[in-house]
């Protein structure tokens, strides 16, 4: 088998996306997740706090003033309960919208039934134990350890260089020592918002490069998808064979009622001309090889066919098929046809002011 070497194709990658295979980190969407949450607590603490203490003071004002005081102890209870509740399914309903917004960034919309259907090789122990030593897990194992050194670091070395204010704040009042607290916080919390980020960056970046290198593709392989869209290239030939045999037929229909013919050596012009009262107009026109099978054409059925290069040049380029010629034209396609009518003088050559 050869060497699978070059990238994969538009088609390949749609193949592999129906399977269900398509780049996709979880670390993206954990870091979404993660400063989702961090913006939260960012923005929404103080409140948090606020409603926490609100709360607190509330429930020990009504035990203290209650005459059964086991009552007023589980009615508290139950209304903190309720209230977290309540922000725990608030904070839920955000985490599941972030996850759902970072894995459609990453992969879009798409539905693959064939990953929910049930593979019995996973029922395998031997296939398990290989895939769990395999070098592609043994990698994102080694990986996974990498960010754990990377966020345990970061969160030892700001904890280090921060010790000096918790610890002047253990003086202080107890509103103090709690803001301190939320600083260092959202501090450690920030801090590892960015290794958070830049692993989700690594590995995106590792995810697509596996991805690409398992869907790289041999030249064979590129070859047996090019025939399966072109088609086999006799099958091909005959087609454009065809397509030739019907195009020149319908040309030469046409060539019958042609009145003159005006070539260069790129492109050739069919004109006709009813009679007086009418303007010329374009019915067939060809370049490349067509030229040389429209003066053939012409030459069988007795069409005046003459060389002129400016003047086939502009009816070809600016005049569509069965459409009257423009009055730019009119001089020297009267010319033309004075002289394809018989007009001029016998013996007199076609001479034209373009040519």
């Amino acid at each position: 088998m050869s060497e699978k070497q070059h990238k994969p194709t538009q088609r390949r990658l749609e193949d592999a996306r129906r399977e269900g295979e398509v780049v996709r980190s979880t670390d993206v969407t954990s870091a979404l997740v993660f400063m989702g949450m961090l913006v939260l607590l960012w923005q929404g603490g103080p409140w948090l706090l606020e409603r926490m203490r609100g709360l607190l003071i509330q429930n020990v004002s009504a035990v203290a003033q209650a005459r059964d005081p086991a009552a007023a102890v589980r009615q508290a209870l139950v209304s903190a309960g309720a209230e977290w509740i309540l922000l725990s399914a608030a904070v839920l309903v955000l985490v599941t919208v972030l996850a759902v917004l970072g894995a459609f960034a990453q992969v879009g919309g798409m539905f693959a039934p064939k990953r929910l259907m049930p593979q019995m090789s996973r029922l395998n122990p031997g296939e398990g134990i290989q895939r769990m030593f395999s070098v592609r897990n043994l990698i994102g194992l080694a990986i996974m350890l990498f960010k754990v050194a990377c966020l345990a670091l970061t969160l030892f070395v700001v904890i280090r260089g921060s010790l000096a204010l918790p610890l002047q704040a253990g003086y202080g009042r107890p509103a103090a020592i709690l803001a301190v607290v939320a600083h260092m916080i959202l501090l450690l919390f920030g801090w590892a918002a960015v290794v958070y980020v830049l692993m989700a960056a690594l590995d995106y970046w590792h995810v697509r490069f596996e991805f690409f290198k398992k869907n790289r593709m041999s030249t064979e392989e590129l070859r047996r998808e090019h025939r399966e869209l072109q088609g086999d290239p006799h099958i091909v030939g005959r087609r454009r064979q065809l397509a030739l045999e019907v195009q020149y037929s319908a040309l030469e229909d046409r060539m019958r009622i042609a009145t003159a013919i005006v070539f260069s050596a790129r492109h050739a012009v069919a004109l006709y001309y009813p009679g007086d009262g009418t303007l010329p107009m374009v019915i067939a026109k060809g370049s490349g090889e067509s030229v040389q099978r429209i003066r053939q054409m012409a030459e069988y059925h007795l069409v005046p066919t003459a060389a002129n290069a400016g003047l086939a040049e502009r009816l070809h380029d600016t005049v569509p098929m069965d459409t009257t010629i423009d009055r730019t034209l009119f001089r020297d396609v009267a010319a033309l046809l004075r002289w394809a009518e018989g007009a001029d003088a016998v013996g007199n050559p076609y001479v034209s002011s373009t040519s």
